[in-house]
């Protein structure tokens, strides 16, 4: 039996490894489901020109009708491999949103943890915690903006 692994060139928050193989196995999947889609439109594309140039070739095109449908099933392609890698690159704006939110909720929780076993008192509590609230909005605020 081979075992193979992939490098996975992101942070995972887990409590234990279990969780963070099987966050990963699950971020694979969610990636695996874009390059599935961009190979079946690559094979999609290679079909409709095998068949476009069979079609010439038994002289049902003439050349002016293959090239413009050649040209279209090429625009369709290209078409739908952009919204493809639109899909994706939404698709990791959303994991790094939730990547964020996760480690204000720690932020908040270790500050909290911190003002209840009187490591620091209430003002220093409530003013971090304005600047964890302050620095996520602009933090949301600026990312829309790209």
């Amino acid at each position: 039996m081979e075992l193979k692994y992939k490098l996975v060139k992101q942070h995972i928050d887990s409590t234990n490894k279990h969780q963070a193989i099987s966050k990963a196995r699950q971020d694979h999947n969610n990636d695996g489901g874009f390059e599935v889609k961009l190979q079946q439109n690559t094979k999609n594309l290679a079909s409709s020109l095998r068949n476009l140039k069979s079609l010439k070739k038994r002289n049902i095109l003439n050349d002016t009708e293959f090239k413009a449908a050649e040209s279209r099933a090429e625009e369709v392609y290209d078409q739908l491999r952009i919204s493809n890698e639109e899909q994706k690159r939404m698709s990791q704006e959303e994991v790094a949103k939730q990547i964020l939110q996760a480690k204000l909720d720690n932020n908040l929780a270790d500050l909290k943890t911190m003002y209840e076993e009187g490591i620091i008192n209430y003002y220093i509590y409530a003013a971090a915690k304005r600047r964890l609230f302050r620095k996520k909005f602009w933090d949301n605020y600026w990312g829309s903006k790209k």
